[in-house]
């Protein structure tokens, strides 16, 4: 008897390692995921600055829609996986994996490179408007200058007051 407990037991401990093994394999595959989504994010930002550089908006605004899908597509993923997102920040255990902790690393660093991209971009664009709208503001009072020269009439001076 003492001999089957015993084999219950080291069944029971093997069930529970074969479902650590399940959920880590599981937290893996959803990081991975993750990790090709942001690359798939990184493309397209490095792709949107040449776009902002070379002023092709269209470009710009297929590129920004089609980050909005991976987006989406990242927050569908996690929607489904919110229980293996819980597990890898409530236990240890998963956190100490090797290829766990490798591949949060990973996934911060991508994310850290597309913010810093996004800054550069956003920088970027607040010097092309700026310049746009000094633009436009130097037309615009070059017309105006010229409509006012239009319309005022000329009035030759007849009598100065000099004051001392």
């Amino acid at each position: 008897m003492i001999v089957i407990s015993a084999g219950k037991v080291n069944k029971i401990r093997i069930i529970n390692n074969m479902k650590h093994l399940d959920a880590t394999e599981e937290i893996i595959s959803f990081l991975n995921q993750k990790k090709a989504y942001y690359k798939k994010i990184l493309s397209l930002t490095q792709d949107q600055e040449k776009a902002i550089k070379s002023n092709n908006i269209n470009g710009l605004n297929s590129i920004i829609k089609e980050k909005e899908g991976v987006i989406g597509n990242i927050r569908h993923l996690d929607r489904l996986n919110k229980k293996t997102q819980k597990e890898i920040f409530t236990k240890n255990e998963y956190r100490e994996d090797i290829r766990i902790s490798s591949l949060l690393k990973q996934l911060q660093s991508l994310i850290t490179d597309i913010m810093n991209h996004d800054r550069k971009d956003l920088n970027i664009l607040y010097v092309l408007i700026s310049t746009t709208k000094t633009k436009f503001d130097n037309l615009s009072n070059m017309q105006r200058s010229q409509i006012s020269m239009r319309t005022q009439t000329l009035y030759t001076p007849g009598y100065v007051d000099v004051v001392r």
